[in-house]
This record gives structure tokens, C-alpha cells and sequence, in this order.
């Protein structure tokens, strides 16, 4: 008996991709910002270290993927993995998807935590996403990064997640990432630094949500067969 496919409707997928416009609009707010400062040659003048904003970044997909999954057992957390025969420790994931339960956590629990490190195994990770700032391409460091974390990642799940990409590469990128062996890519919004213009793709969110949701229906698949 075939399956009954859900629908959804335009209010719903509003609804789901509210939070990545917010983040969007604030990403690229901050970005255009920073555009104009080095235009201005303010080289005396500070700015916010590029790791906080790859973080903050990966942490908003964090709660946006909650959100997404908040009716199922699937939990997303930033940490590492570890092999369930070995105890060998991947290397640092911005997010990994997830079933439910860790073999370890770094400080998370407390009332006051300034960071949740959870270390996830092998068995229990459904996809890890690399998160991004400005892909301008897919160079070695992502082809390394692809080979070191092949052995953690079952079926091939490895995905790329980028704040933007060059305006006129969408297509390319989306390419050749998938020619390097990463499963999925995506990106909020492309990005022109000449003039700060940017460009979304909403269709390309909602590609994203689909697949995330994709995750829990196979999980529910597995547990029942």
C-alpha cells in the first residue's frame, strides 16, 4: 500500500522558514557592515572575530534544526564522534543529527553553561552538517575534511551548510560539492561584495527542511521493520 504523501501548505512553510529569514537578514546586515569598513580602510578599527560569527552562525542552525525535529526523539547538538569499535574521535562537527543520548558532554547540564560539547556515537549519528561562512569554492580543505570524516558517517549523511556563496557560483558550488563527496549542500543567500547585494533561495530552504525531516520518517521506518 503506497504511503499517504502530507502536503504542505504556504502558511506552514512560512512558518518553518521564519527563523533562517531572521537569521538571514541578520547575517547579512553584519556582513554589509564589515563590507563598508574595509571599503573605509578602518584598518585601526576592531571587528568581531571571525570564529564567534562561524559559531554563532552553526549555533542558530542548532535551534532552527530543535525547532524542526521538536516532535521527534532526534536531537542536534555541536561536538564529536566517536567510533563504536575503536573509541577513535572524529574531528570537531559544527552540528551532528542524531538519536537520542551521548557518551559524554562538556559542560552541559548547568544552569549557567557556556557551551554544550556532547561526544555522540558512531551508531546514534544520522547526518553531520559542515557549516560554512563565505564558500567561495570547494577546495582541499574541504575534500580533507570529507576524508577524515567519511569513517563517522554512515550512508554518505556528510552535508555543507554555507551563511553565502558568490553570486553566479550557486549553481557550481551546489556541484561540486556533491562531486567531493558531500551529500547536500546549502546556503542562506548569495552574495555580491561589490555592491552588497544578496539574493535567497527559498525553495532551497525548504529542500533542507525536507531532507532533515526525511531523517526521522527512515528512523521510524527502521524501528518498526
Amino acid at each position: 500500500m503506497a504511503r499517504a504523501v502530507r502536503t504542505v501548505g504556504l502558511q506552514e512553510r512560512c512558518l518553518r522558514s521564519e527563523p533562517l529569514v531572521s537569521l538571514a537578514a541578520i547575517l547579512v546586515d553584519w556582513r554589509a557592515a564589515y563590507g563598508q569598513q574595509m571599503l573605509q580602510k578602518r584598518s585601526r578599527t576592531g571587528r568581531v572575530f571571525d570564529f564567534v560569527k562561524g559559531l554563532r552562525f552553526s549555533a542558530n542552525l542548532i535551534y532552527f534544526l530543535r525547532q524542526i525535529l521538536s516532535r521527534s526523539e532526534i536531537q542536534v547538538h555541536w561536538g564529536q564522534v566517536v567510533a563504536d569499535n575503536d573509541g577513535l574521535f572524529s574531528p570537531e562537527c559544527d552540528v551532528i543529527i542524531h538519536r537520542r543520548g551521548h557518551c559524554g558532554c562538556w559542560n552541559g547540564g548547568k544552569s549557567d553553561q557556556v557551551m554544550e560539547f556532547k561526544f555522540i556515537r558512531r551508531s546514534d549519528v544520522l547526518a553531520v552538517i559542515s557549516c560554512k561562512s563565505f564558500l567561495k569554492g570547494i577546495g582541499q580543505e574541504h575534500l580533507d575534511y570529507y576524508a577524515r570524516m567519511k569513517p563517522y558517517v554512515r550512508r554518505r549523511r556528510l552535508w555543507l551548510f554555507a551563511e553565502c556563496v558568490p553570486v553566479g557560483k550557486e549553481f557550481k558550488l551546489l556541484r561540486d560539492a556533491k562531486n567531493a563527496g558531500y551529500e547536500k549542500c546549502w546556503y542562506l543567500y548569495s552574495w555580491d561584495g561589490r555592491n552588497s547585494r544578496h539574493q535567497q533561495d527559498r525553495h532551497l530552504w525548504e529542500d533542507f527542511v525536507a531532507t532533515v525531516e526525511r531523517l526521522d520518517n527512515r528512523r521510524k521506518i527502521g524501528a518498526r521493520s
